[in-house]
């Protein structure tokens, strides 16, 4: 499920070039385009991170002792974190780009 940090950040310049190609050209023309995906793939992880932990304290806490439905649980809260995380840190729209640059 989780990718390492070589393919976010892959798929976060792909994502860049198709639904926002100007703000792609601008970027990289100024020689602010790493720099700018290093700190959107950290911003996309922390905030994987605190959707996860908060989805994930309820399941932990439970007394439950129906371990699987736990584990199930748990692994089902994670995939939505991510896939929440990827929607919204790979969204781009190019009337953006002077607030970045």
């Amino acid at each position: 499920m989780l990718i390492n940090q070589e393919q976010r950040l892959q798929m976060i310049e792909q994502a860049m070039k198709d639904k926002a190609p100007k703000m792609f050209r601008e970027l990289k023309a100024a020689g602010k385009l790493q720099s700018f995906l290093g700190d959107h793939e950290a911003a996309m992880m922390e905030s994987f991170y605190e959707a996860y932990a908060e989805a994930r304290t309820p399941i932990l806490s439970r007394t439950d002792p129906d371990q699987l439905k736990r584990e199930q649980d748990l692994f089902a809260a994670q995939r939505e974190a991510w896939d929440d995380a990827i929607a919204t840190w790979t969204e781009f729209q190019d009337e953006t780009t002077e607030s970045i640059m």
